[in-house]
C-alpha cells in the first residue's frame, strides 16, 4: 500500500512540475485566449482568428454599463447584452482585416471608409460573415436596408468603415450619391472602445 501512495504521489508530482526536458520542448497547449498578450473580451471566441487577435491589440470590449446607456438613449432598452453581441466578434474580425496603413489612417483620423469594390477579398468575406451575424442578431436584411437607401445593385456605391467618436468605435455604412458625391450614413453599429 505504501509503494502505491508513493508511486501516485509521484506521478502528481510529475504531472504538476512537468518531467524534465521533454515535457519543457513540448508545444503549448493553452487556448489563445490564455497565450493572448492581450485580455480578451469574455463573449470572444473560445479559438479567435489571427484577425480578432490583430483587433484585440487596438480595440477594447465595449463596458455593458455603456452599452445600456447607449440602448436607453437610442430607443432600445430591451435589448440585451446576449443579442448585441452575437455580432461583436465577426466586427472585430472585420477590424482586424485593416492594413497597418488603414489601422494607422483610424487611429490618425478617427475613420476610415472603403468602398466596398475596393475590399480585399479578406476583408470582403469579413464583412459578410458580420453581415450575417448582424442580420441574425437583429432579424433584418442589411442588404435590402442598402438597396431600399439607394445602393446599385453591384453595392459599387456602399462605403464600409469604422468611425470614433469620442472612445466608442463603430462600424457604419454609408450610400454615395454618385451625381452629388454626397454621403448618407445608413447605419451606425457601436462595438467597441478605444
Amino acid at each position: 500500500m505504501r509503494k502505491q501512495i508513493v508511486w501516485l504521489s509521484a506521478l502528481v508530482v510529475m504531472a504538476a512540475f512537468g518531467c524534465g526536458r521533454r515535457a519543457a520542448e513540448k508545444p503549448s497547449s493553452a487556448s489563445p485566449r490564455q497565450t493572448a498578450a492581450v485580455p480578451l473580451p469574455k463573449w470572444a471566441p473560445k479559438n479567435p482568428s489571427p484577425e480578432f487577435l490583430r483587433a484585440a491589440g487596438v480595440l477594447k470590449p465595449m463596458p455593458p454599463e455603456l452599452l445600456q446607456e447607449m440602448l436607453q438613449r437610442a430607443g432600445h432598452p430591451d435589448v440585451v447584452m446576449q443579442i448585441v453581441v452575437m455580432f461583436w466578434p465577426a466586427a472585430w474580425e472585420f477590424f482586424g482585416t485593416l492594413s497597418d496603413e488603414q489601422v494607422e489612417r483610424f487611429r490618425t483620423t478617427g475613420r476610415i471608409d472603403l468602398l466596398m469594390g475596393d475590399l480585399t477579398k479578406e476583408q470582403r468575406r469579413a464583412l459578410d460573415r458580420f453581415i450575417a451575424s448582424y442580420d441574425k442578431a437583429r432579424e433584418g436584411d442589411t442588404l435590402v436596408n442598402f438597396f431600399k437607401r439607394g445602393a446599385n445593385k453591384d453595392l459599387s456605391n456602399v462605403l464600409v468603415g469604422f468611425q470614433r467618436e469620442e472612445h466608442i468605435v463603430a462600424l457604419r455604412f454609408l450610400i454615395r450619391n454618385l451625381r452629388t458625391g454626397e454621403d448618407s450614413q445608413i447605419d451606425f453599429v457601436p462595438f467597441a472602445v478605444i
